[in-house]
């Protein structure tokens, strides 16, 4: 299959390297909530903030990428794919990391106790799904094997998906204390939001995959 820079002329490979950092540092993000959430329960509330304050420097990196990005698309003439595309990728992409770390600091903000079985299911799940991304974007250079790769993805997505639902359901039904139940659901809910942006951005790369291939 012809690759995607093949049919353009002259050659703009800087999104492609913008968006590969962009989504390692989302790679990095999650990697770093997956292991914040695996120690959390033994951790101390410095030790916690500390993690926590790695994220938001994550978060910060990738804001500056996410800007370069737009940067460079107000002033390119010739883009690899369509502007629209460029900048709904860099967009949600930048969701992620954003969510992540809004997840993160909500743990310290709302002095969760102790993370539960869902949460740490869901944690595991975001690292493997966002590495799936990774991928994607690496593989949508040459516009190859994206199909399978953002199958995986919604699958996923979907395992996400049920994971939220019951975990939302026996919040409910296990009747504890109000307060308690306001920041577990929250929680959940930023949890299940970080597939959902991963979906999101499958969708958009097999778009454009299908258009440019």
């Amino acid at each position: 299959m012809v690759g995607i820079f093949q049919k353009l002329l002259p050659r703009e490979e800087k999104f492609f390297e913008l968006f590969t950092k962009q989504t390692s540092l989302a790679v990095d993000a999650s990697r770093a909530l997956q292991h914040l959430i695996s120690e959390y329960n033994s951790q101390t509330l410095n030790q916690r903030q500390a993690e926590v304050q790695k994220i938001k420097e994550i978060e910060h990196q990738g804001d500056l990428v996410t800007h370069e990005i737009i940067r460079r698309l107000d002033r390119a003439f010739i883009t690899p794919f369509d502007k629209e595309d460029i900048h709904q990728l860099a967009v949600f992409i930048d969701d992620i990391i954003d969510i992540i770390n809004t997840l993160a600091g909500r743990f310290v903000i709302f002095n969760i106790e102790k993370t539960d079985r869902p949460i740490s299911d869901m944690g595991d799940i975001i690292s493997t799904i966002v590495q799936e991304v990774y991928e994607a974007v690496i593989e949508l250079k040459t516009a190859r094997n994206v199909r399978d790769r953002t199958i995986r993805i919604h699958g996923l997505e979907n395992k996400a998906d049920e994971i939220f639902q019951k975990a939302l359901s026996e919040l409910f039904q296990k009747k504890q204390n109000p307060i308690h139940i306001v920041k577990y659901k929250e929680i959940y809910e930023l949890l299940e939001q970080i597939p959902d942006k991963c979906d999101v951005v499958a969708r958009i790369i097999e778009s454009i995959a299908v258009k440019y291939g």
